[in-house]
């Protein structure tokens, strides 16, 4: 089973996304600050981060993205966002992620990012 961690500081996107994810059979946690993510990850081994870009928070979802990475080379990294995305691209220039998805999230394209990665084919 896919393990998931989904971080955003909009608890109630975090609670949507995750349980989406759950009814779909992956094994989800929920994080909405980076310090908490990190804590969960140190014990749970996500497959598979997806993150805010944006946090309200210390680090935002790039620095968390790079310090789970760096502890597991293989992590899908999946940036989710509702500024601009060529800012994102630019600033995570050189940590490798799957994807970037714009806010409103679109479930069905998570899914999908996350059936690609199981088998992968990204």
């Amino acid at each position: 089973m896919t393990k998931v961690l989904v971080i955003d500081d909009e608890a109630v996107c975090a609670l949507f996304l995750g349980n989406s994810l759950s009814q779909e059979g992956f094994d989800v946690r929920i994080a909405t600050r980076a310090d908490e993510a990190l804590e969960i990850a140190a014990s749970f081994h996500p497959d598979v981060v997806i993150t805010d870009w944006m946090l309200k928070d210390a680090k935002d979802g790039i620095e968390v993205a790079r310090q789970l990475r760096a502890g597991n080379l293989a992590l899908k990294i999946i940036f989710i966002t509702g500024m601009a995305q060529e800012m994102l691209r630019q600033q995570a220039a050189g940590l490798p992620y799957q994807a970037i998805v714009v806010k409103p999230i679109d479930v069905d394209e998570i899914l999908a990012l996350l059936k690609d990665s199981h088998h992968g084919t990204t």
